[in-house]
């Protein structure tokens, strides 16, 4: 069963009553859990960036709506899952959130991912701007021992889960993206998701949406994806382009749903189907032997 993380983001509008109005939404869509970010300009980039930190100082998640967030999913069974962007950040969220979630720009800061592990909470990782090439580096596949594959592509994901080992909380969930803001179905590279399930047998692997289509999400689930993050909502970040509408997004999560229900072993409805096959001595329906049974 797919579990889905709706990516609330930086479209909670600084209103505490829009984040639970969010979430109320993604729990009604059937969402696994609500996401959020939280961050501070002046941590997120270096001093002179000046244009970028005040823009995003709009769209920071005001750190005193964390325990009502947690409260209020806790409340709605829903799971509470925020991402850190400094260290700080990650003492603040301990006591509140279900899941960290290490994001595909900071999957190479050692110290970040080593202060979430070290919380005992489970943690999950994105892995984007890298492609998943041949290259000159042999790493074993459980799968298939005789593949090859790069090694900028997995030198992250392996160090970030090494991290994870020697801080007895290992690496939940790692999914892969595409790291722009929307990103092109063409440059989504859903093969990667595949790829990973290969390299990383004990690991769950998703996919993280950065576009609105549909197809999009159900090729990364037909290629294995478990885990389907997508961007949510109509604040700030939805006049971008990658952020999916309740309506849009819903119709998406009961087609799969639908999928999962058919996928299942239950045939006993056809049952009585079977009784009025075609008999194969005489070529007749129904079944000689439920001739007289069907005539009452």
């Amino acid at each position: 069963m797919i579990r889905w993380i709706a990516e609330i983001g930086s479209n909670h509008r600084q209103d505490i009553n829009h984040c639970f109005e969010l979430i109320t939404q993604a729990k009604e869509i059937g969402c696994w859990a609500a996401k959020f970010q939280l961050f501070k300009g002046n941590r997120l980039y270096h001093s002179s960036f000046t244009k970028q930190i005040e823009k995003m100082k709009n769209w920071e998640l005001p750190e005193i709506f964390i325990p009502e967030i947690a409260n209020f999913c806790k409340m709605l069974e829903i799971n509470f899952i925020c991402t850190p962007f400094d260290l700080d950040t990650v003492q603040a969220l301990k006591p509140y959130v279900d899941y960290f979630k290490i994001g595909s720009y900071e999957n190479q800061w050692h110290d970040l991912i080593m202060a979430v592990a070290k919380t005992g909470k489970p943690w999950m990782i994105s892995v984007g701007m890298e492609n998943f090439k041949l290259g000159t580096t042999i790493y074993y596949s459980f799968l298939n021992p005789f593949k090859y594959c790069s090694d900028n592509f997995l030198k992250n994901i392996r160090s970030a889960e090494k991290l994870g080992r020697n801080n007895d909380n290992s690496l939940y969930a790692i999914l892969a993206c595409n790291s722009n803001y929307p990103a092109k179905p063409e440059n989504c590279s859903l093969q990667n998701v595949k790829k990973l399930k290969n390299y990383f047998r004990f690991q769950k692997i998703g996919w993280s949406d950065h576009t609105t289509e549909p197809g999009v999400i159900y090729k990364a689930i037909a290629l294995g994806a478990e885990y389907i993050e997508f961007h949510f909502g109509d604040g700030p970040e939805a006049a971008i382009g990658h952020c999916w509408k309740y309506d849009d997004i819903a119709r998406v999560i009961r087609d799969v749903k639908i999928g999962e229900i058919a996928e299942q072993n239950n045939d006993t409805e056809e049952d009585e189907a079977k009784k009025w096959q075609t008999d194969p001595i005489d070529g007749l329906r129904p079944l000689r032997e439920y001739r007289k049974e069907l005539l009452g």
